[in-house]
């Protein structure tokens, strides 16, 4: 026999004949090792210790049970974000100059409407001059003038000046005063002026 390696033994068996090869041809007649069943399926093997049974083949072991390592679990921490920065930055106080322009109030209207000649506590003789200043004021009907609180004279165009007969007053202490009549008929009265006369 071709290729079959020194001490190569060939079991065959033909209906209820067996019979063993070597390698070297020779045929050697042995027991039969298997039956036919009727159907065509293989019969049961022979005894085990007869010569040229086939061995049972071994019962496959059972594949041992195939554990799954454990799934990795990665826990991942992460750290503690840091506090916010509580950074107070003071800053320098701002020097700031504030100019504040106070306009001075408007004087009162008795304020502007006045007497500037004579001057007050002045001593007059004969016939003084008697000068009403009125201020810029406007709507003026007339400016009366007043001694000792009686109406002596009227003017009714600026400017507005007096002749006023002091000598024809008693010797003493005498107030004159102006009163100014507005076109609408309101009135404004000026502070008083204090004067002496001589009786001269």
């Amino acid at each position: 026999m071709r290729n079959l390696l020194a001490g190569t033994r060939i079991r065959v068996q033909n209906g209820g004949a067996a019979f063993q090869l070597d390698a070297a041809g020779n045929q050697t007649g042995i027991s039969p090792f298997s039956t036919l069943a009727a159907r065509g399926q293989p019969g049961p093997t022979s005894p085990p210790g007869l010569p040229g049974a086939p061995s049972p083949a071994p019962a496959p072991l059972p594949s041992p049970p195939t554990t799954q390592p454990p799934a990795s679990t990665t826990t991942t921490t992460r750290a503690p974000s840091p506090p916010p920065s509580a950074t107070t930055t003071t800053r320098p106080p701002t020097s700031a100059t504030t100019t504040t322009t106070t306009t001075p109030p408007a004087p009162p209207a008795s304020s502007q409407l006045r007497i500037t000649a004579p001057a007050d506590g002045s001593t007059v003789t004969g016939v003084a001059l008697v000068s009403v200043a009125t201020g810029g004021l406007t709507g003026i009907r007339r400016i009366d003038l007043y001694v000792d609180g009686v109406r002596e004279q009227a003017d009714y165009r600026p400017p507005f000046l007096y002749a006023w007969a002091a000598s024809e007053v008693p010797a003493g202490s005498h107030t004159l005063s102006a009163t100014l009549v507005r076109t609408n008929g309101t009135t404004l009265r000026s502070p008083r002026c204090t004067v002496r006369t001589t009786g001269q």
